[in-house]
């Protein structure tokens, strides 16, 4: 009983920090643009790409792409690391669910799949590929989009991962990535400034 409580507290208390983070960003945001004038510059977008290992049709390649930003990467590395202390401390799984629609999923055309694989540099082949983050990528503009009725983000002891399901009940899940290959991911600083601000 303990156990569950310290699992129930520790889900509530992420969640509500998500929903308090999201809050006073937004606030702070709204905030900073009546007070200040803002003079904007190009900004690149970096987008992490996650294959998708669980779908209706395996034998399509997959992916998912969500935007990469410095806010997203430092929360994922904590609650990574959280919920691997929780389930050493537990002996026992634990998960957590954020149903927050993050992520695109599409249906990769093959022609593309020498490029995605030679992006991610380390690999030879698409069995081994699991993710990767670039800079403005341009190849989804071609692939067909997967209309999922509902998207969120799930993490776990094994890591953070992806998940959508369709209008018919069928699950489209992605790889995880580990804290190892979260701590391994390196993005500019312009990352996120969106642009600069002046009184």
């Amino acid at each position: 009983m303990k156990n569950s409580l310290q699992y129930l507290a520790l889900v509530t208390g992420v969640g509500y920090y998500l929903w308090c983070k999201q809050f006073v960003s937004d606030n702070q945001s709204l905030s900073r643009f009546s007070q200040r004038s803002i003079h904007f510059v190009e900004v690149r977008q970096m987008k992490l790409l996650v294959k998708v290992i669980e779908a209706e049709y395996s034998d399509t390649a997959q992916i998912a792409i969500v935007d990469m930003t410095w806010d997203f990467l430092a929360t994922a590395r904590i609650m990574v690391n959280e919920a691997e202390l929780m389930s050493h401390e537990l002996k026992s799984p634990v998960s957590l669910r954020v149903d927050n629609n993050t992520g695109e999923y599409f249906m990769i055309r093959l022609q593309d799949l020498p490029s995605l694989i030679q992006a991610e540099g380390q690999i030879a082949d698409w069995d081994e590929f699991n993710h990767v983050v670039v800079e403005d990528e341009s190849w989804s503009r071609n692939w067909e989009k997967i209309e999922l009725g509902s998207r969120c983000t799930v993490v776990d002891q094994t890591g953070i991962y992806f998940k959508g399901t369709d209008s018919t009940g069928v699950d489209y899940v992605t790889a995880a990535l580990a804290g190892a290959d979260l701590a391994s991911i390196k993005l500019p600083e312009y990352v996120h400034a969106v642009g600069a601000a002046a009184e």
